[in-house]
């Protein structure tokens, strides 16, 4: 089975103290509401996808590691983009603030929603926990979308940015699945998104949160996937 590679925050190990918590949380409100029609991910692999590194090409265990620190032959520049945002986010971490966004316009959207409605949200059958980058007063940035512009000068694109005014400064978490149905006919999610709007989870996105993680399952199931701290690429 093809393994490539991806760069991720938050999975396994790497959550922030409270992070588990939060997102425990509003696992055990949709059991609640929904019963067992709602499947929570095993907290270990709920991450957030910061890029996908999927244009470097299959990598070939065992020597992942190995071939995603070479850079040359038109591929990605792993380790320069590790480097940078090694740099980077040890120098000024976003700030990324999961729930407290009033349902308004806050001068930030989501694939053209407000952030309260994209705050919790499915895709098929996933569903989907969001954050955002937040300044000193609270104020939601695009800041994670500059980020992953810059990234573009190691080689890599974001899946997002297909034309040149796509814009993505989503940090999100997939945190289960549901089985059949159409939650938006339940009111689940609306009432879940309520009460986020009035409990605030803020953490600092440092680089120790991140890994280069390699898959054969979009999933990232800890006993198939192999993933290393940014330092592990720091020449």
């Amino acid at each position: 089975m093809d393994r490539h590679a991806t760069l991720v925050a938050f999975y396994a190990e790497s959550k922030p103290s409270g992070l588990g918590d939060y997102v425990g949380g509003v696992q055990r409100r949709l059991v609640e509401l929904l019963g067992g029609l709602f499947q929570p991910r095993p907290m270990p692999d709920v991450h957030a996808t910061i890029i996908g590194l999927e244009s470097f090409g299959r990598v070939q265990p065992p020597q992942e590691l190995t071939e995603l620190r070479a850079s040359g032959s038109g591929r990605p520049d792993i380790a320069g983009l590790c480097a940078y945002l090694n740099t980077t986010l040890g120098q000024h971490p976003p700030q990324i603030q999961f729930g407290g966004f009033p349902n308004r316009d806050l001068g930030v959207t989501s694939r053209g929603q407000r952030l309260y409605t994209r705050t919790l949200t499915t895709n098929a059958n996933q569903v989907i926990l969001m954050g955002w980058p937040v300044d000193e007063s609270g104020q939601p940035t695009e800041e994670l979308e500059r980020i992953r512009r810059d990234l573009q000068k190691f080689g890599v694109v974001h899946r997002y940015h297909k034309q040149a005014h796509d814009r993505d400064p989503d940090l999100y978490l997939v945190i289960g699945r549901v089985k059949q149905g159409d939650l938006s006919e339940t009111g689940a999610l609306e009432a879940i998104r309520l009460e986020l709007s009035q409990a605030t989870f803020t953490t600092p996105l440092l680089p120790d949160a991140l890994r280069v993680a390699t898959y054969d399952d979009t999933d990232l199931p800890l006993s198939t996937t192999r993933a290393w701290p940014l330092t592990d690429f720091l020449r």
